[in-house]
């Protein structure tokens, strides 16, 4: 799947932005449900992705750069709940 994405991201590159919009929603929604299995690594890729495309998103709108925020805390929780030594594991 990744190498079909990286291949899209390449292609739309030079796409008009209505068109890297639609690409990079269609994965950030992607990228969150891959998140939400448990997924992290193919989500920041997927993410990343989206991002490197470089569609516009207004601020109130959900983006590549909020899920791989969302992606980005959610790792230090996990770091911060693992090296917590009174946590039961």
């Amino acid at each position: 799947m990744m190498a079909a994405l990286k291949k899209e991201a390449s292609r739309l590159a030079d796409a008009p932005p209505a068109e890297r919009k639609a690409a990079a929603t269609k994965w950030i929604s992607t990228a969150r449900s891959a998140f939400n299995q448990g997924d992290v690594d193919d989500a920041e890729q997927i993410a990343q992705l989206a991002s490197q495309i470089q569609a516009p998103f207004k601020a109130t709108e959900d983006s590549p750069e909020k899920v791989l925020a969302e992606i980005q805390e959610a790792r230090k929780q996990d770091a911060a709940w693992r090296n917590d030594k009174s946590s039961p594991q």
